[in-house]
């Protein structure tokens, strides 16, 4: 076992052997004045016991005359007994200072940015506070005080935030059902574009709020969060709006629909029929939006995101052909089996990794000769 491996420390080579690690103490061959260590000096040739000197080639079957090299030996020893564990004790003590103030600068970060976000709070930009909060929190600061002001910060920026565009939604309902009716078309169609962009502000706000619980591993938080994002975009879209309009909000919502159907695979909260249900919308979704997309710089990312939802949804398809399957229902079982070979002959291979999808393939054709299908031979190696 090697010494030691590091960097900023250099063994002396000739304390060490060539596998790296500590050589024996050396001794001096006294006819030749050269050194070695003494296992060197020992040779068995046909079945005798030798002395043979590496440096002058010397054998004799009896013996030879050597000495230890003190001073190499002195000097090799007080390194690795005295230096070497000073240097590692120093080491620690550097690393353990280094972490400390680095978590220390975290901490004077957390506090500045949450006096910025309790300006920005003040100033009612509770955009920027969310923000500001999002960006604190995410420097894992070690303060318990500073991350509890944070996230009670974080929660009342954003409920203000909501609320500012609910009133703002309100108050065109309002002005609408008082002034203008639903028999102006002009009216309505401006009513619909405005109630549809604070839909769309509101829906991104809290997709914002749910992309950090997720990341913060808060499950429930997320999930709900989600959810409610998605019944905000769901809604602008029945609005109707213009193409543009329709493609953004699209998108969102499909980004919301994968990570739902992310969730729903977590232990604590599986629902793999729920996951499947929001891998198909999120698909229905991209696949309308390549439809009519033009920007050839983003099709090839777009391409290979609807592919790799393919065949994420395999996997569930399996995981819940397996849950079916440990309950007896069999027939259930294998005909999840039957649609995940369906969905699997949906996927451009070009868009997708090779091995996962091959993975996928061979597990669901494994899966097959389990049940002795009539099916079975469904052509997948």
């Amino acid at each position: 076992m090697a010494v030691s491996n590091n960097p900023k420390f250099q063994i002396p080579k000739a304390f060490l052997d060539e596998s790296g690690n500590r050589i024996a103490d050396l001794h001096i061959h006294t006819k030749c004045g050269k050194s070695a260590p003494m296992e060197v000096f020992r040779i068995m040739k046909d079945g005798k016991r030798f002395f043979k000197c590496p440096n002058c080639k010397y054998l004799d079957e009896r013996t030879i005359t050597v000495r230890p090299e003190l001073r190499f030996n002195r000097a090799k020893n007080d390194f690795f007994e005295k230096t070497l564990p000073q240097h590692q004790r120093l080491a620690e003590e550097y690393h353990t200072l280094e972490s400390r103030s680095a978590e220390l600068e975290k901490r004077i970060q957390a506090l500045e940015v949450y006096q910025l976000a309790k300006k920005e709070f003040k100033d009612k930009d509770y955009d920027g506070a969310v923000e500001a909060c999002i960006q604190a929190l995410k420097l894992c600061c070690s303060d318990g005080i500073t991350t509890q002001k944070l996230e009670k910060l974080l929660s009342n920026a954003h409920t203000q935030r909501v609320n500012k565009y609910l009133e703002n939604m309100d108050d065109l309902t309002k002005m609408h059902e008082e002034t203008l009716g639903d028999e102006n078309k002009m009216a309505v169609r401006m009513y619909n574009k405005l109630i549809l962009q604070s839909l769309n502000y509101l829906g991104l706000a809290k997709k914002q709020m749910a992309d950090y619980y997720y990341q913060v591993d808060k499950v429930s938080e997320a999930r709900e969060t989600f959810e409610a994002t998605r019944h905000d975009f769901e809604t602008a879209l029945n609005l109707k709006p213009l193409q543009d309009t329709d493609t953004a909000i699209s998108m969102n919502l499909a980004e919301v629909y994968l990570s739902l159907a992310n969730i729903y695979q977590i232990p604590i909260q599986y629902d793999y029929s729920k996951s499947i249900e929001c891998y198909q919308k999120s698909i229905q979704l991209q696949e309308k939006i390549l439809e009519n997309f033009h920007e050839t710089a983003r099709i090839e990312p777009m391409k290979t995101t609807l592919n790799n939802s393919y065949l994420d949804m395999c996997d569930v398809y399996i995981k819940l052909s397996d849950k079916f399957i440990e309950k007896s229902d069999e027939t259930q079982g294998v005909e999840l089996l039957r649609k995940c070979r369906e969905e699997l002959k949906k996927i451009d291979e070009k868009y997708v990794h090779e091995r996962v999808l091959g993975a996928t393939k061979m597990l669901l054709s494994l899966k097959f000769l389990s049940f002795k299908d009539e099916d079975s031979d469904s052509g997948e190696k």
